[in-house]
């Protein structure tokens, strides 16, 4: 079975869920909504983002270990890795996370140029930011679809701290379309991510990054 014929599917369900449909935040200058995700899954059916799904032994869809996904914004590459251990809610909510990547790429196309998606301005939005905008989006997706507020960790969970720092934003934001979330909570999640030894080890805080955009 192919990788497409594989996470199609999967893809498909998170985000043209009527639980990604409810999400309409602003954070950093970026409105992550819906409509955005449905602009993800018109790119990836269009080829211009791309589906990999992860393999044993396979270099070129290696992922690092615990990783569930990625998204390469080099090659606008989508990486999974189909756990059968992760809980089903968790692993759309990691597909989701990736997928507001995905969607910082779209917005910084040239269709796009001016303001940015739905009226969103990027610009100056760097890898951290675009990170905490994905566990707030994933952290809000996951409340939808489980009619929780909270979610279980796991003791010792190495991402524990990040998900710690997102949870009380996705609370004070859920249920209300076009919520703008608030700037010191925002900065504090940010700070948690930067302070992260993956993240840092992965994509050091004074290394730049810039959306590529899908032209």
């Amino acid at each position: 079975m192919s990788d497409y014929a594989t996470l199609y599917p999967l893809v498909a369900d998170v985000l043209l869920s009527d639980t990604a449909a409810k999400i309409d935040f602003w954070a950093f200058g970026m409105h992550v909504s819906g409509a955005g995700y449905r602009a993800v899954w018109y790119a990836i059916t269009k080829g211009w983002i791309k589906l990999l799904l992860a393999k044993k032994g396979i270099p070129s869809t290696y992922l690092p270990p615990g990783v569930a996904a990625l998204y390469e914004n080099e090659i606008h590459t989508l990486h999974f890795s189909l756990f059968e251990e992760t809980e089903d809610a968790k692993l759309k909510m990691y597909i989701l996370h990736e997928c507001t990547h995905a969607l910082r790429d779209i917005m910084a196309s040239s269709a796009f140029a001016t303001e940015g998606a739905y009226g969103s301005n990027i610009s100056g939005q760097s890898y951290y930011d675009n990170e905490a905008v994905g566990y707030i989006a994933g952290m809000l997706f996951y409340f939808y679809l489980t009619n929780q507020d909270d979610m279980p960790m796991t003791e010792g969970s190495p991402d524990g701290d990040i998900y710690a720092a997102a949870i009380p934003i996705a609370r004070a934001i859920k249920g209300k379309p076009g919520a703008h979330v608030d700037q010191k909570a925002f900065l504090d999640l940010r700070s948690v991510i930067i302070m992260d030894p993956a993240y840092a080890k992965e994509h050091p805080p004074n290394q730049p990054d810039q959306a590529r955009g899908i032209d």
